[in-house]
């Protein structure tokens, strides 16, 4: 019996170290083949739309995600209590996008922005406007270069503005990051961010109207967040929002304004230098922008 036991125990440990072996080899295997394509398949991104009586666009924001090429994504809009039609095309898409609707009066665009982030569960957050839609390739492409760039905070790409009825006027890239402490050197619409980035430096700040992207951006610089830019066109934006100018017109001037007082306190707060001239130079030329478009307004009147 003993004999038996001591074969047995041999044919055993034997029997384990083969298995054990060739587990070894398979584990090896999958680390080299599989685990990397998993890992790259983990990466979550987040489209995060807000919108207030947008039913004349956001059909085509809407639109824009439907014909993605690539639909591995979550999506989620912010509603204002929007009193037109809004809600009622947003629930269309509901069986058609990834969708979670939040719909709740807020204080103005950033605070609707910083809710629907709070919501996010993606690793990069990309912000689409309500009047504002995507190229088609756009969540393909955005999720090629994270996945290319581990250690990139920031993709920002080019965008295409558009009139009202989608027709294009030009195409406009990314400035050089040096500028950022005088103005604005990203295209915010086409611009992704790891969500990383808003739980270490703090989302937007609804102190500021128009230029509370700005302001973010300003903070993750000093943070040594990683940039990069790409020429790629990621979002066809329609000129006549908030940050596009309003209407175009005195009131369009007047958001310009604010934005140039915002933006000489955001450069004044972030990095101690004021730029005087620079940003007196500016706040003069839209006076006299919408001093001329007044008098020209009530010229037409008469």
């Amino acid at each position: 019996e003993d004999n038996y036991e001591i074969c047995f125990d041999v044919r055993y440990s034997r029997y384990c170290f083969y298995i054990l072996f060739w587990a070894d080899v398979w584990l090896s295997f999958t680390d080299v083949l599989i685990l990397p394509h998993k890992g790259e398949l983990c990466m979550k991104l987040t489209i995060l739309t807000v919108c207030y009586n947008s039913d004349a666009t956001i059909r085509d924001t809407l639109e824009s995600l439907v014909h993605q090429t690539d639909h591995d994504f979550e999506y989620i809009v912010v509603d204002g209590a929007s009193t037109d039609r809004t809600l009622g095309i947003i629930k269309e898409y509901e069986d058609r996008l990834p969708m979670k609707l939040l719909s709740e009066p807020d204080n103005g665009l950033y605070d609707a922005l910083n809710k629907g982030i709070h919501m996010a569960s993606g690793d990069v957050v990309g912000l689409l406007n309500s009047d504002d839609y995507y190229e088609p390739t756009t969540v393909q492409l955005v999720k090629t270069y994270f996945k290319e760039n581990p250690s990139m905070d920031f993709l920002c790409g080019a965008m295409r503005l558009v009139t009202y009825k989608k027709e294009e006027i030009r195409v406009v890239y990314n400035q050089s990051l040096e500028c950022i402490v005088y103005e604005m050197p990203l295209n915010e619409p086409a611009t992704f961010v790891r969500k990383r980035v808003y739980d270490e430096i703090g989302g937007f700040n609804p102190k500021y109207r128009v230029s509370a992207d700005y302001d973010l951006t300003c903070r993750a610089y000093i943070a040594n967040k990683n940039f990069k830019f790409i020429s790629d066109v990621l979002t066809n934006m329609r000129m006549g929002g908030l940050s596009g100018g309003g209407d175009g017109g005195v009131q369009g001037i007047r958001t310009a304004i604010q934005t140039a007082k915002d933006d000489y306190e955001i450069v004044r707060l972030n990095f101690g230098k004021t730029y005087k001239l620079r940003f007196l130079k500016k706040y003069i030329l839209l006076h006299l922008r919408m001093l001329k478009r007044y008098f020209f307004k009530s010229k037409r009147c008469r």
